[in-house]
């Protein structure tokens, strides 16, 4: 096409007068640029539809996982408290066996369950529950087996460390000899995961899935909380069939004698029973790991002694254990654990005082029950105050209680004391003149000196004492590791 000029209109305009090639069409060539125009704008609108399809289809993927994951971990939760407050009423392993049936065994999603015990000769594991398990399995499972054999049941008794084995090819790989048995269930994923009472494994909780499993930290999490619960409700069973033992079991299943070695904390405990025949009481400690460089402690006292006491305070302590691991901040946990005592405990009282480390921030979050406030001796001033900011009602009687929490930064040679009352508590005189009597204590204390050592001369101060209650105290010293 070509301009050929321009001439006057009768309004004063202009036309441009144009004209075109020999044998050439305007309306077709303007038809296919119109066409190529149209075609090219439309595959620049499908590409942007299916990039919109694709980051919409990404999202509700990503959405809808976090949906899964926090229901997932809101019925894990709900299940271990079910089975803790089942646990409790336990008398055998029968007992324990069908709670995990009605349980543990839809909840973790696992196809199989057993639950095996070490015999009296030491030298067997017999296997008291069998859940889900195929005809070929289940005879299979009715023989003894040696604890010297190599399965995933006898490396997690004789290591008293959980074995979790991902796929059918690892088990292969791991234990050729025994890849019959695997076969026979169809198993994919198999944990075994040891029962300990006071250090020593007495027996083994297996879990099998026909489907691949992830395995992760929440999953074995879930795993370690219910298998503790099975390991105090075997000790109760235990009890219950052999009076004569039942101080020495239930004390050593449900409160460790040493606390757990933790990377940047140096740790003392001292527990010292009102009634030294027995030693049972609903006093407790704890010292805990958690992911993420933190470490949940805790002390803590149900109300009572004996049995339904060391009862209440193992449940107590198991459950506190796993609303730490699943995260629960110091408030969160307690009005978790409110619920809990309220349902399931058989005094329907105690008090509590909680804290976690998080070794990163070197800060220090915490938060009491209806307990005497932890103290803290701040190392660069030598001063000692009452931790009290932070509080709520005592576990138990009030349903659906709030609780308040506080925190604060932590140096190199800070000092955490966490107790409960009986350290304080004098029939004379009231509890906080034994408060002030415990923060003079720990003001002398030299700071260069270990807490081990400092913690004995504290026993040696009870010792002297005539006591009617139970006395715990966990001393925390920061070593300066992140602080």
């Amino acid at each position: 096409m070509y301009a050929l000029g321009r001439g006057p209109l009768p309004d004063g305009g202009c036309r441009v007068v144009t004209a075109h090639p020999a044998g050439s069409r305007p309306e077709a060539t303007d038809s296919r640029e119109l066409l190529e125009a149209l075609t090219d704008e439309n595959k620049l609108l499908s590409r942007r539809l299916q990039r919109e399809r694709r980051i919409r289809r990404e999202a509700e993927e990503i959405a809808e996982k976090g949906l899964r994951d926090l229901y997932q971990r809101q019925m894990r939760l709900e299940t271990l408290s079910r089975l803790a407050q089942q646990l409790s009423a336990a008398l055998t392993p029968r007992d324990i066996g069908a709670v995990l049936s009605e349980e543990l065994l839809n909840a973790a999603g696992a196809d199989a369950l057993s639950l095996g015990l070490v015999n009296a000769n030491r030298r067997d594991l017999d296997w008291v529950t069998t859940l889900g398990y195929s005809r070929a399995a289940l005879d299979h499972l009715a023989r003894a087996v040696l604890l010297s054999d190599r399965t995933v049941s006898t490396d997690a008794v004789r290591s008293g460390q959980p074995i979790a084995i991902g796929t059918s090819a690892e088990y292969a790989d791991t234990y050729p000899d025994d890849v019959h048995w695997s076969g026979l269930n169809g198993a994919e994923s198999t944990v075994g995961w040891p029962l300990v009472a006071g250090g020593e494994p007495f027996g083994v909780l297996l879990l099998v899935w026909t489907e691949t499993q992830p395995l992760d930290t929440a999953q074995r999490a879930f795993i370690s909380a219910a298998a503790t619960m099975v390991s105090q409700a075997l000790v109760r069973a235990r009890i219950y069939s052999d009076e004569h033992a039942r101080a020495a079991v239930l004390q050593a299943a449900v409160l460790p004698s040493t606390p757990v070695e933790t990377p940047g904390l140096e740790v003392c405990v001292t527990y010292e029973p009102a009634d030294a025949s027995h030693g049972l009481g609903g006093d407790w400690y704890d010292v805990m790991p958690l992911p993420g460089n933190r470490t949940y402690l805790a002390v803590g006292d149900v109300v009572g002694h004996g049995l339904s006491a060391v009862e209440d305070m193992a449940q107590l302590r198991s459950a506190g254990r796993a609303l730490a691991h699943h995260g629960l901040s110091p408030a969160q946990l307690l009005a978790q654990l409110n619920g809990f005592t309220r349902d399931a405990s058989n005094g329907k009282f105690a008090t509590v005082a909680v804290a976690i480390f998080d070794r990163d921030d070197a800060w220090l979050s915490y938060s009491t029950a209806g307990h005497p406030p932890p103290l803290f001796r701040q190392s660069s001033t030598g001063t000692v105050s009452r931790l009290s900011a932070a509080h709520g009602p005592v576990l138990g009687p009030v349903p659906g209680a709030g609780y308040t929490e506080s925190g604060l930064a932590v140096g190199p040679g800070d000092i955490l004391m966490l107790y409960t009352d009986g350290l304080v508590e004098r029939h004379s005189e009231d509890i906080d003149t034994g408060i002030a009597e415990a923060e003079r204590i720990l003001a002398d204390w030299d700071p260069e000196t270990g807490v081990s050592r400092n913690c004995g001369l504290l026993a040696e101060l009870l010792s002297t004492r005539n006591r009617a209650d139970d006395v715990c105290v966990a001393v925390v010293r920061f070593t300066g590791s992140g602080c």
